[in-house]
């Protein structure tokens, strides 16, 4: 489904990389070369893999000169004066059976059109398809159209299972008399592999199958991944319970355990994930650190030693066993060790070492690796992270703060909008989701802060973490230097080679040409031996290059080695060098071209001198990707700007506007210039404003708790598992308030008299001078048995808004609770009683609750009742969805009902049915579907079903292609917590399915949604009212867009834009799109535009619908609306 990525913008000659001599010989004729290697893997199972092949030069030899470092020439004597890019696929027999469509005429002119109008071109008119000779098939395998003016041609396939843009030139026009023999062997290819595709089994075929697909994913969509750890760790006891005791800085005992490391603390979370190994997996040596002057040596540990598993639990506290404790000392003590940790109050070490431990001692796989964001744009570092947890792996991180320092933790989840879960490795404090390009740990789900408390700089991760599965991954393991500081003086490249690889290194480090296909040819090298945490820079000229433009990158290769690798932090960065007449120009790259500039400023705090202010900048990025710091500058001077007042590295993404907020403490009061700028001297400025600062009299803003109230309160006691507190704030003073106030929850023992903060929320407040504010802040997961108490501050501010103390009035203790979880999305709790109501409540959580003797059931079907594992089920819940611990016997949904589930559990089966559409129309009858579960087994009056493309159709949200538009591709199955749009055909028209399963893991409910940077697909078991949304319109075929609020069935999903579209806008599941204007007539016919304007080509109105058959997808006008084709 939907048009192939497109091929690279045509140019210079740099974008076809040099061959390194090791790899040619003599003539070749690469074009031919590669053909006959594709229809060698075609046969009757059609094997193959994707190639992207740029021709600079046909039938170009090849000479090896002696002295040269790279000796690759091409012939120019051509009569196409530039090259063409050709996109070859051989495709993956599928299991999917479909029938092939055939391309016609109108179709292929329609895309080649629209390739052309893209580029500020027009096709040739008339055009007549090519005649292909020699072909055997009943349709055309390809046509070529000129495009005008000898603007070039452009090849479009001739059949649907192939991408739409096979290649292009950008000069000349189509003269099959004067064509280079290369072209007209890879035209003849072209034929014979599309041809070859009929004589295919069935079963080998799919229209736009799933390979193909996915090559022309241009943006993959993401889906909610729930945070991966289930362990709330931190660094002091009884964690660090055999860590050594540190010194002071005169040298005498500090009597006091060191901190684990943040290194260890993440390393060994990420471990107890995989409850992996049982036992260390070879020696560990020792070594000694230095601790207030005095070294102090760290016993070394033994291959064998055991890792006491089923006494290490994921969280602790004092009620935890001594064994249980020890257990996880034990572990941090031996990761520690592996790592080197220079201990102390605040311990170290560094990334690459736990790399080495994991994989060398503890028996990780060969995956595991350590990479620098430096190395990838936003884009690609987002896909990367994403990768690994979305396919079970938590990531090991590590950054820099300004103003703290580095620190080390686990991204181990995902959300939407590029949010990750961060587990910081500090017991569970601020755990949540994240911007990864700004981490700042003051709020879970916040927008972060770049403010220099943020860790937003030298970000690098460890990835591939997973047990040794003992398959040979191909990714090479030897310990690689790292390179920064890439600099280009003339003709000469310097760089700083660094060894983070925690051992020294001895080896070569060098400079060398690297080549599409990732071979590394040596330039020029110098032997060095490098001490762990050691730099050295080196210098090497470049010279004697053939004419040509080269990739050079900074390499290393190990003593003894035979290969060379690129190093760390080089894979993005790199030197171009353009060999011309014997001179060499060199240029670094990323040119870093970005283009800054600040759109909108606004102040979220209250303006008050001595506090601290939060300043957003939505800032526009026209240019590259932009990865650096950003510096805010703030002064009562409108010509001086002084020192920064706070700095923070970001990710801008190049071609969008990126939020930042930054921060700065005035005083006194007065005007306040800002400015931000790229550099700490302010000279680079991308935005300036101003603010009024108002006095710091404490009398003009005073506010008082009028008092706070929970929901789930009777008496003193607060019954369920969260509390939501209602908040009246008074402000009795002069000046109106307009900021935050903090508000912290503190936890301690019932009966004691120590309480100990937990977590901190912020409350945006605004109240005028003499009057009230009410305010609503909400903690969930609380534990029973404890008692919880709130203080509210001033931000920024250490005192509190009044002096109570905090065992006073807020204090409450928690109680078990009868938690009743509504359909419109809340909760509510009440004292246990001895009969229930269920009411219309979606779930009912009676865990740790005694005494019920009666329940009146819900009114809702799907209702969920959860007991204790050893409680009796009541008799009026026979046959009703009751999870009995984490178990349930059975689960029935009925379609229609909302569903949910606070607690993750396991269904001994599970079931749900679904009636299908059963409109004439073979383009309708889509339906979308979300579920709780995965079903092995779908079924109709009593007859298994399965997924095969044909009779039942299904789809996922595969992302979008290089014009955004959405693309929906074939599922084999239908899988949990994803939304999906799904049909039937023939004799299932109509009919009532039924998706089940045994033996099912049913999630605590989350987000079901897969997400592209344009458009989200959400899915529901609820029934909520969502607006700006597009939703499945009344064909079935589409979905359209409608600014007002639109409730959503349970069990469907629905899309929502990242930014606002056009109304009337649709996403179009397949062929055709509807919400056009009644006025049209039917069988009429309407122009078809591109969005610059230029006018397609026409469509028919069928049924109240613009017919876009023959049209590739993408985002067209039509009746002065946006409509999307997405992919089939």
């Amino acid at each position: 489904m939907g048009l192939s990525r497109p091929p690279p913008q045509m140019g210079m000659a740099r974008s076809c990389p040099p061959l390194p001599p090791s790899t040619t010989g003599g003539n070749r004729n690469v074009a031919a070369e590669t053909g006959e290697k594709i229809k060698k893997n075609m046969g009757a199972t059609a094997v193959g893999l994707l190639f992207f092949c740029t021709f600079v030069a046909y039938n170009a030899p090849v000479a090896n000169t002696p002295g040269a470092p790279l000796t690759v020439k091409t012939q120019t004597d051509m009569r196409i004066s530039r090259f063409i890019t050709i996109v070859m696929v051989a495709w993956l027999a599928s299991t999917l059976a479909a029938t092939a469509a055939p391309i016609d005429a109108r179709t292929a002119r329609a895309t080649a059109q629209i390739f052309a109008t893209q580029r500020g071109k027009q096709i040739v008119t008339p055009t007549a398809p090519l005649k292909v000779k020699g072909s055997t098939s009943t349709h055309a395998p390809y046509y070529i159209y000129d495009v005008e003016n000898g603007g070039g041609f452009v090849i479009i396939a001739g059949d649907d299972r192939v991408p739409s843009i096979l290649g292009y030139t950008d000069s000349g026009s189509y003269d099959e008399a004067t064509l280079p023999d290369a072209l007209r062997d890879m035209l003849a290819d072209y034929r014979h592999q599309i041809e070859a595709l009929d004589s295919l089994p069935e079963a080998g075929q799919t229209s736009q199958s799933a390979s193909a697909m996915r090559a022309q994913v241009a943006h993959p969509s993401r889906r909610f991944v729930a945070p991966l750890l289930p362990t709330a760790w931190n660094q002091k006891d009884p964690y660090n319970q055999l860590c050594p005791v540190y010194n002071n800085s005169d040298g005498s005992s500090s009597g006091a355990q060191s901190a684990t490391g943040c290194v260890a603390t993440a390393l060994g979370q990420m471990m107890a994930y995989y409850r992996y190994p049982s036992a260390t997996m070879a020696d560990i040596p020792s070594y000694s650190f230095t601790s207030g002057g005095k070294s102090i040596r760290m016993d070394a540990v033994a291959k064998g030693t055991k890792i006491d598993w089923n006494n290490i639990r994921n969280t602790y506290s004092a009620a935890n066993t001594e064994a249980e404790k020890t257990a996880v000392a034990q572990l941090m003590v031996i990761v520690g060790t592996g790592c080197q940790m220079a201990y102390g109050a605040a311990s170290a070490s560094n990334m690459q070492m736990g790399v080495q431990l994991l994989r060398d001692k503890m028996g990780y796989d060969e995956t595991v690796r350590n990479v620098c964001r430096t190395n990838y744009t936003q884009t690609e570092w987002t896909d990367l992270l994403y990768r690994e947890v979305a396919e079970g792996r938590p990531v090991g991180y590590r950054a820099n703060s300004t103003l703290r320092g580095g620190h080390a933790f686990v991204i181990d989840g995902y959300d939407t909008a590029d949010l990750f879960h961060v587990n910081w490795g500090w017991g569970g404090s601020s755990n949540g989701y994240f911007r990864i390009s700004v981490l700042y740990q003051s709020e879970a789900t916040s927008v972060s802060t770049a403010n220099g408390k943020g860790f937003s700089l030298e970000q690098e991760a460890i990835i591939g973490v997973k047990p040794n599965d003992g398959i040979d991954s191909g990714i090479d393991g030897t310990p690689t230097l790292s390179a920064r500081n890439i600099s280009v003086k003339g003709s000469s490249i310097s760089t700083t080679f660094t060894n983070f690889t925690g051992s020294a290194q001895t080896g070569s480090v060098g400079i060398g040409v690297i080549a599409a296909n990732g071979s590394i040819t040596k330039l020029a090298s110098s032997v060095v031996l490098l001490q762990n945490n050691y730099e050295i820079e080196r210098t090497f000229s470049v010279n004697n290059l053939v004419d040509g433009t080269y990739r050079i990158i900074p390499i290393w290769k190990q003593i003894g080695g035979s290969k060379w690798s690129a190093c760390c932090d080089a894979s993005h960065e790199y030197i171009e060098a353009v060999s011309a007449g014997g001179k060499v120009t060199l240029t670094r790259h990323p040119l870093n071209n970005a283009k800054l500039s600040v759109k909108e400023w606004s102040f979220v705090n209250n303006r008050v001198a001595g506090v601290e202010q939060h300043v957003k900048a939505v800032i526009s990025n026209t240019g590259d990707d932009y990865i650096g710091d950003l510096y805010l500058f703030a002064s009562t001077s409108a010509s001086t700007k002084g020192k920064p007042a706070s700095t923070g590295g970001v990710s801008l993404v190049g071609g969008k506007d990126n939020e930042v907020t930054m921060t700065f403490t005035p005083t006194p009061a007065g005007t306040y210039y800002i400015w931000l700028a790229r550099d700490k001297n302010g000279t680079q400025v991308v935005g300036s404003t101003q603010v009024a600062i108002t006095t710091t009299d404490t009398q003009a803003v005073n506010l008082s708790v009028g008092y706070v109230a929970y929901d789930n309160m009777v008496g003193n006691k607060v019954y369920g598992n969260y509390r939501r507190a209602t908040i009246i704030l008074n402000n009795k003073g002069t000046a109106d308030y307009n900021g935050n106030v903090v508000v912290t929850l503190y936890r301690g023992q019932i009966g004691g008299r120590t309480l100990s903060p937990l977590v901190t929320k912020y409350i945006s407040i605004k109240v005028k001078a003499g009057e009230q504010t009410r305010s609503v802040c909400r903690f969930d997961g609380l534990q029973t048995g404890y008692k919880y108490a709130l203080r509210l501050f001033y931000e920024g501010a250490k005192s509190a808004l009044d002096n109570n103390n905090p065992n006073a009035i807020y204090s409450r203790e928690q109680h078990p609770g009868i938690i009743f979880y509504h359909a419109d999305g809340t909760t509510s709790a009440q004292v246990p009683a001895a009969a229930i109501d269920g009411g219309s409540a979606m779930a009912i959580d009676m865990r740790g609750v005694t005494g019920i003797n009666a329940i009146a059931p819900s009114t809702n079907p799907n209702a969920l009742y959860l007991i204790d594992a050893t409680a009796t089920v009541p008799s009026t819940l026979t046959g009703k969805n009751v999870v009995s611990g984490t178990y349930a016997d059975r689960i029935t949904l009925t379609d229609g009902y909302p569903f949910m589930t606070p607690v993750a559990f396991t269904a001994g089966s599970v079931s749900y049915s679904r009636t299908l559409a059963a409109e004439a129309k073979s383009e309708n009858n889509w339906q979308t579907l979300a579920l709780p579960f995965a079903p092995t087994d779908i079924s109709c009056e009593g007859e298994r079903v399965s997924i095969d493309q044909s009779r039942l159709y299904l789809r996922r949200y595969a992302g979008q292609n290089q014009t955004l538009a959405p693309i929906f591709e074939p599922a084999a199955a239908i899988t949990a917590a994803e939304p999906f749009v799904i049909k039937g055909a023939g004799t299932l028209k109509g009919k009532t399915l039924t998706f089940s399963a045994v033996n099912a893991q049913i999630d605590a409910s989350q987000r079901l949604s897969a997400e592209t940077d344009d458009y989200r697909f959400k899915g529901t078991t609820y029934r909520p009212s969502v607006a700006a949304s597009f939703t499945l319109n009344t064909h079935s075929n589409a979905f359209d867009y409608h600014s007002e609020a639109t409730q959503i069935a349970p069990f469907r999903a629905y899309f929502v834009p990242t930014a606002e579209p056009a109304e009337g806008e649709s996403i179009v599941i397949e062929g055709t799109t509807s919400g056009i204007d009644a006025t049209w007539a039917e069988g009429s016919t309407v122009a078809v535009y591109t969005l610059t304007g230029v006018k397609v080509g026409t469509a028919r109105i069928e049924g109240q619908a613009v017919n876009l058959t023959g049209y590739p997808q993408g985002v067209y006008i039509v009746g002065g609306r946006k409509v999307v084709k997405a992919a089939r």
